[in-house]
């Protein structure tokens, strides 16, 4: 679909196409669209939204008025009386560390309150762009520029990390999905022996055969074997998309691996 395209503008090595504009303005639309809808509970007020992200407010701000060293010390009296709480044992630590992060690298000017307000909507929209680059590995350019505004619109997605949605969810997703991103287009996985990740591959049945032993895996690509070299007698079935009678099968299943098991 954004095969070739006009070339609007060369420089040495670098050309900028009609396709490229495209994908910018598709991106341009995913981030600004999720901020917008995600700001929208400001119409009501800028304050942070249910419980668990006051809780979360504090710890961040303990962080950011006493440091990291105090934080992990914290016994606090306050919380689960009498015995007290061991906040950095029972919460949601990262958060509460990230966060006093980057308030302190990009929160000139603002308070602490109102940067925990804003920081799940900054978050939900640069996601759009990480999901786009995920995306774009597996499944092309015109898929990860669709998945990005399916993000965008997600209403689930959106109720869990909307302004004031101060909680783990947003930052989550942000980190969680990059660090696959990164992993994924690593020159390690883009050997033969790691597209399993590029399938997003649920492990199913185990089946044993003598001295062999196979794992069937959901894969929307054509039958392929790999051994895995890491692991011995381990073998990685990619299954085409034909189901008989609700399950998965292949033919010849048995000299199939036995064939893999002589190579």
């Amino acid at each position: 679909m954004l095969e070739g395209g006009k070339t609007i503008l060369r420089m040495g090595q670098f050309e900028l196409r009609m396709r490229h504009l495209l994908v910018i303005g598709v991106l341009a639309i995913a981030f600004t669209t999720a901020f917008i809808i995600r700001s929208y509970p400001s119409k009501y007020g800028f304050y942070l939204n249910e419980f668990d992200p006051y809780f979360d407010y504090r710890a961040t701000k303990y962080i950011v008025d006493h440091g990291l060293n105090a934080y992990f010390n914290w016994h606090d009296t306050m919380s689960w009386y009498p015995e007290g709480r061991n906040v950095p044992a029972t919460s949601q630590s990262g958060l509460h560390i990230v966060a006093a992060f980057l308030y302190k690298i990009f929160g000139a000017g603002t308070s602490l309150l109102d940067f925990t307000i804003l920081l799940p909507v900054v978050l939900g929209s640069l996601t759009t762009i990480v999901v786009f680059a995920l995306v774009r590995t597996l499944g092309g350019t015109t898929a990860g520029m669709f998945s990005a505004l399916l993000f965008a619109f997600s209403p689930a997605i959106i109720q869990r990390g909307n302004l004031g949605w101060f909680k783990s969810e947003p930052l989550g997703l942000f980190f969680g999905l990059l660090g696959v991103c990164i992993v994924g287009r690593g020159p390690v996985f883009q050997h033969s022996y790691f597209n399993i990740l590029y399938c997003s591959a649920v492990l199913q049945k185990r089946y044993h055969y003598p001295g062999l032993y196979c794992h069937s895996i959901y894969c929307g690509n054509a039958l392929d074997c790999r051994r895995v070299p890491t692991t011995r007698n381990f073998v990685c079935i990619w299954l085409s998309r034909s189901r008989i009678n609700g399950r998965y099968n292949i033919s010849n299943y048995s000299s199939l691996c036995q064939k893999i098991e002589r190579a």
